[in-house]
């Protein structure tokens, strides 16, 4: 499980839940007979004071490598000097309380070498290596560059010492490194180039020009695992995060160098297409420097020089759209498909973030893609994403007639191709036959592969127009271009999408389509899909490994069978529909809510019978489709979409969640979690299925309780729809939208009693979700229970304070949700004991409570009827004390022996009397030798 499998770094870990197994083999398909551990723990004595031995004895790693114990070893705890079972080696800082690192060894290492023998280097206790039969063991704690960089030249000192050290010892047998390396290669380079940024762009135009240098000798077939491959992937990635930050340098890089780069890039021409693929990348990162050249300050001649060079950028681009590979390697292979791919996304991340630098040159620019989009050759997912780059260029047209054109020019006869597919869409039969779902797997079944290809590409066309087609952000450029619609009761203006009028007539046979894919789950049409095809509607093995959390494994992958294609086109299919409206919902807006009907046409469509869904697809509605639709639900059609659609949807998850909940716990009951070589299990994956999805849909409830209706336009973003960032703190009270809900007969306790039921399901990170939404849900439901809305009677009140309860019991182990839950049930208790007396009785049930304390908690409520903005400490503490026994605690604070020493002499300090004037002091004041002139200054 997720839940228990994180945070190995905590000093403080449930370690009985967390799973350390390996059950993959090795080279010989012999099991792994070795375990090594590697912690910093932040303080030695500090770790072993919060269980950090309990791992140790529970784990029981053959060796156990430390950083940071910060403790001299003559200063060390004995039952951190002495472990049964292990040889420990130990290395401290000469400075107390300071780097030093430690090994623990079951095997008593033939020879133990301490530092890197540099005398310079080795003051700081920062390195141990331990030599054995088949390799050495090094242990280290990397010295960081410091804030600002002030430590750098130290830092690369130690890297060169460090790796030639490595070197060395690799001549003589394999070499394991284990330790705090003091890497963060991303975030350091954002911080370079803002701390230092000549030197940063120094070393990395330095990089660049090196790794060019190696392109005539790069070989013609190499893997992810070749060193040129290595070393260019990990450059593109270093320049994509330095020269992010570049417009932000300040002194800012010499722009003329960046453009000489750029253009050496422009002319390379490796012959790998796993090189050529990462060169994309390159230029990537340097187009920003064709940005600074049409800048006033970027000097004489630079504008020029960047204006010469973007067609040639351009020209390689396009050039990669077309790749054709080299023999052996054609254009079927995955490597020059990933070629063209990238040359295509490309495009796009050109188009979203320097369009004003591309419209100039629109027109180029469009005769490239026409060009490039006659050929046959060129796939759906190419040419979509192609049209998808010219879409985004053209939102700074600021004129709605230009950029309507231009989405019919893109659509072209789109809407008949949906037209010819709407018959074989209104069922699942329909849609099988027209799939082949239903027929042996026949790669030479042309009719039917068209039938694919027709379908996706309209499905994926109509997506990609939805998703980059804007209103411009200025509202002025707005209406002066033609975007206006009108103005809302308010007095808020109301724009129309250039693509609104082309897309919104295809939105039912969509809609049709998301009807047909839910139908092939249910037990009737069972009998559609052809026995080869039985597990088309299984997670595919990529989204399966990603839940798991499995690494792809080195070797290449099989090539994919007519099977897989089968499974991966319906995943596909169901996850561009799903996407579809969701980015129509923040694009057109009011285009699409005004639509008649439109809850009732979701509802039998996205919505037809959600628990019939596996997980994986109801998390995909969710997250995809319905989150966007509350995120930008304008509050006139509260009452008509988003309500309807709460009413519909609510009930059905809590029923549907309390069954898959309390399937995962029968799993948990009956050991098949725990049974080895159960972590690829389908139970597992059920397992993570059940958190995914109830995680989903408590993010869909928080939108729509307390985010709903942040944006009631169509939103100007170019990337993909995400709802706002979590605020600092949980909120107080509902939206007017969650108001709504709540106060719905039907919506509001089905709401409600999922974000209480969330509380005290096995997954705390759920549970802490759900924190956050209980409290102004709850107030929420007692205003329209006052108000004479939706029901909430003494025994929901009970309940209600009874889950938080349950959930402090099950999640109070982990800091986060015991903090969170303490003042939940404080917040709760006090909303609801004036209201409901008999809640009172829910903490009188607890085991050995003192009554005299709850008669305190009482006081203390009633002496305070205000609402304070923040929780009254006295309050939670107590309420702690009562519910103490509650609690659940981390295995490793379980079964401690107290110990309590009463009766302590006092400890006498000696009190030094401090001289109360200077004249007092035994030398005086000194004031002859104020004026000396042979005084020091």
């Amino acid at each position: 499980a997720e839940d228990s499998k994180k945070k190995v770094s905590k000093s403080v870990t449930d370690y009985e839940s967390m799973d350390f197994k390996n059950n993959s083999k090795n080279s010989q398909d012999k099991e792994w007979n070795l375990k090594i551990s590697c912690w910093n723990v932040d303080g030695i004595r500090a770790w072993m004071g919060k269980g950090g031995l309990d791992f140790l004895e529970y784990e029981k790693p053959n060796i156990l490598c430390l950083q940071e114990t910060k403790c001299s070893q003559d200063k060390l705890p004995d039952e951190v000097k002495n472990v049964p079972g292990y040889h420990a080696y130990w290395l401290a800082s000469d400075k107390d309380g300071y780097a030093g690192v430690s090994i623990y060894t079951t095997k008593l290492a033939m020879n133990v070498q301490y530092g890197l023998q540099n005398e310079e280097l080795d003051t700081e206790g920062r390195i141990i290596t331990a030599e054995y039969e088949q390799f050495y063991l090094i242990c280290t704690y990397v010295p960081n560059a410091g804030r600002k960089l002030v430590t750098l030249d130290k830092r690369l000192k130690w890297n060169e010492e460090f790796r030639k050290y490595v070197k060395e010892l690799d001549k003589k047998k394999p070499v394991i490194i284990c330790g705090d390396m003091n890497v963060a290669h991303k975030e350091i380079g954002r911080y370079c180039m803002i701390a230092a940024p000549l030197v940063t762009w120094a070393y990395v135009e330095q990089w660049t020009h090196t790794a060019l240098d190696k392109v005539d000798s790069c070989p013609l077939q190499l893997d992810v695992t070749h060193p040129l491959h290595v070393e260019w992937e990990a450059l593109a990635q270093v320049l994509d995060v330095v020269l992010s930050r570049l417009l932000q340098a300040e002194p800012r890089p010499n722009v003329a160098e960046g453009l000489r780069l750029l253009q050496r890039c422009v002319a390379s021409e490796p012959r790998a297409p796993l090189i050529l693929s990462l060169l994309l990348s390159f230029i990537s990162a340097l187009f920003v420097f064709l940005s600074c050249a049409y800048s006033q300050l970027a000097g004489p001649g630079v504008g020029s020089a960047g204006a010469e060079l973007l067609p040639r950028v351009l020209d390689k681009i396009f050039a990669a759209l077309v790749y054709e590979g080299t023999p052996p390697e054609d254009r079927s292979s995955r490597n020059v498909k990933n070629v063209r791919r990238h040359g295509a996304g490309l495009l796009v991340k050109l188009g979203s973030k320097y369009p004003l630098l591309l419209l100039p040159v629109f027109g180029r620019l469009h005769e490239l893609c026409l060009n490039t989009l006659a050929r046959p050759d060129l796939s759906a997912l190419e040419s979509v994403t192609l049209q998808e780059a010219l879409l985004l260029v053209s939102n700074h047209f600021c004129c709605y007639e230009r950029q309507s054109a231009l989405v019919a020019q893109v659509l072209g006869d789109c809407r008949e191709r949906w037209a010819a597919l709407s018959p074989h869409l209104q069922s699942a039969a329909g849609l099988a036959r027209l799939l082949g779902l239903d027929a042996p797997p026949n790669e030479d079944d042309p009719e039917r592969a068209q039938a694919r290809r027709t379908l996706l590409h309209a499905l994926t066309l109509t997506l990609g127009v939805v998703k980059r087609t804007q209103v411009p952000a200025d509202p002025d450029k707005a209406s002066r271009g033609g975007f206006s619609a009108g103005v809302t009761p308010s007095g808020n203006p109301v724009w129309r999408n250039p693509c609104g009028a082309h897309v919104l007539p295809l939105f039912p046979a969509a809609l049709s389509l998301a009807r047909a894919l839910h139908e092939l789950h249910s037990p009737q049409a069972a009998s559609l899909r052809y026995p080869a095809h039985a597990r088309a509607l299984q997670p595919p093995p990529a989204e399966r490994r990603n839940l798991l959390g499995l690494r792809d494994e080195a070797p290449p992958a099989p090539m994919a069978t007519p099977q897989d294609r089968m499974q991966n086109l319906l995943h596909t299919l169901h996850e561009n529909v799903c996407g579809l409206v969701g980015a129509a919902a923040a694009s057109l807006g009011r285009e699409l809510f005004g639509v008649a009907n439109l809850a009732h046409a979701l509802a039998v469509s996205l919505l037809a019978a959600p628990e019939k869904l596996p997980d994986h697809w109801l998390r995909r509605v969710l997250r995809s489709a319905l989150r966007p639709l509350m995120l930008h639900c304008p509050s006139a059609h509260y009452a008509d979409v988003a309500l309807p659609l709460m009413r519909h949807l609510a009930p059905i998850m809590l029923v549907h969640l309390n069954h898959r909940w309390e399937y995962v716990t029968s799993l948990y009951e009956s050991g098949k979690l725990e049974e080895e070589g159960g972590s690829e299990s389908q139970e597992v994956l059920e397992d993570m299925l059940v958190r995914h999805l109830t995680r989903e849909h408590l993010d869909l409830l928080k939108v729509s309780l307390v985010e709903g209706g942040v944006s009631t336009e169509p939103s100007t973003d170019m990337e993909e729809e995400t709802p706002p960032a979590n605020p600092g703190r949980a909120p107080e009270q509902v939206s007017e939208l969650g108001a709504i809900i709540l106060a719905d007969p039907i919506a509001g306790p089905a709401v409600l009693h999922t974000i209480l039921r969330a509380l005290t399901w096995n997954d705390s990170t759920s549970s802490l979700r759900a924190c956050a939404l209980a409290l102004p849900a709850l107030r929420a439901a007692i205003s329209a229970h006052e108000a004479g809305g939706a029901t909430l009677g003494a025994g929901e009140a009970a309940g209600a304070l009874a889950a938080v309860l349950h959930a402090l019991r099950l999640h109070g182990q982990h800091e986060a949700n015991q903090a969170a839950l303490l003042a939940l049930a404080v917040q709760v208790y006090e909303a609801l004991r004036p209201r409901f007396p008999n809640v009172a009785s829910v903490l009188r049930a607890i085991p050995d409570v003192d009554a005299h304390d709850l008669q305190r908690l009482d006081e203390k409520l009633a002496a305070n009827t205000n609402k304070p903005a923040k929780i009254d400490k006295s309050k939670r503490d107590l309420f702690k004390k009562i519910t103490s026994r509650l609690i659940g605690r981390n295995v490793g604070q379980l079964f401690k022996k107290e110990v309590f020493v009463l009766n302590l002499p006092a400890m006498q300090t000696a009190q030094k009397d401090k001289p109360r004037s200077a004249l007092d002091t035994a030398e005086g004041a000194g004031l002859e030798h104020l004026f000396n002139p042979n005084a020091p200054t």
